[in-house]
C-alpha cells in the first residue's frame, strides 16, 4: 500500500506543507504546485501552474498513488517526456519511467 511516507520519501517533490491530510508539493522538474485534500474517503487535487494562479481541481481519487500517478503523468505532459527505446533482440523494450517503477511497486 502506497502511504504518505512514500509519497514524501520519493525525490520528485519539494514539501511545502504536510499535515494530516493536507498536502503543498512542488513538482521538482515542472514547478508546478499542488494541493492534495483528504475528503471522505476521496483525495481532491489541485493544481496552480504558479504561484499567481489560483488552485483549480483536477480530479478525486480513492488512492494516493494514483494522485502521484496523475501528477507525474501531468509533469510528463508539460515536459513532453518521451520515453527512449532500445532494440534488443528485434523486441522494443521500453525504459521504465517513475510511475511505471511506483506501479510496479505497490499497485496490485
Amino acid at each position: 500500500m502506497f502511504t504518505v511516507g512514500d509519497m514524501l520519501a520519493i525525490d520528485y517533490f519539494d514539501v511545502i506543507k504536510a499535515e494530516d491530510d493536507d498536502f503543498e508539493l512542488i513538482s521538482k522538474n515542472t514547478k508546478n504546485t499542488w494541493k492534495i485534500l483528504r475528503d471522505g474517503k476521496y483525495y481532491v487535487l489541485y493544481l496552480a501552474k504558479d504561484k499567481v494562479q489560483k488552485f483549480q481541481a483536477m480530479g478525486y481519487f480513492e488512492r494516493l498513488l494514483d494522485v502521484v500517478l496523475d501528477i507525474i503523468k501531468i509533469d510528463d505532459l508539460k515536459l513532453k517526456i518521451k520515453l527512449p527505446r532500445e532494440r534488443k533482440n528485434r523486441r522494443v523494450l521500453e525504459m521504465k519511467s517513475l510511475a511505471d517503477i511506483l506501479v510496479e511497486a505497490y499497485a496490485g
